[in-house]
Parts: C-alpha cells; sequence; structure tokens
C-alpha cells in the first residue's frame, strides 16, 4: 500500500512538472513570434532597408541607411562599402 502511495505521488509529480514546462516553451515561442514581428515591421531593420534598395536601387538614401546600419553593428568594411555606392 505504501508503494502504491509512492508511486502515484511520483507520478503526479512528473506530470505536473512536465506541464509546466510545456507552458514555458509556449511563452518563449509567442515571445520570439512578437519579436520577429517588430523586426519585420521596424523601418530602419536590414530586411526593410534592403527591400527599399530593391525597390529603387539609383536612390542613395536607402545605401546611407544601410551603412548607418552597418556602422552600428560594428561592420565598418560593409558601411564604408555602403557610403561609397550611396556617392557614386
Amino acid at each position: 500500500m505504501i508503494l502504491f502511495k509512492y508511486t502515484s505521488l511520483l507520478f503526479l509529480a512528473l506530470l505536473l512538472f512536465s506541464c509546466e514546462n510545456k507552458k514555458k516553451d509556449n511563452k518563449t515561442i509567442v515571445e520570439n513570434i512578437k519579436v520577429e514581428k517588430t523586426e519585420s515591421t521596424d523601418p530602419n531593420s536590414l530586411t526593410a532597408i534592403e527591400q527599399a534598395i530593391i525597390e529603387n536601387p539609383e536612390s542613395p538614401n536607402a545605401y546611407t541607411k544601410r551603412a548607418y546600419y552597418y556602422a552600428r553593428k560594428g561592420d565598418y568594411k560593409k558601411a564604408v562599402a555602403d557610403i561609397n555606392r550611396a556617392l557614386t
């Protein structure tokens, strides 16, 4: 009888811990989706800047924005290359 009691308590504890982990995983997934949505709607994101370059490759403004983006990220070689593209 004691063995059955401890086995059922152990099973209940495992069940509760597994349910809690799934909730945390779902919360993480929702947070990741929110981050992706804000990055795609942000006009200063790299994807938005590159889309502006694709739409109008002759405009120096998009290249300048991308150069500032790369400079903020610390990739100065790409920033200088984009400034040169904007100037030409």
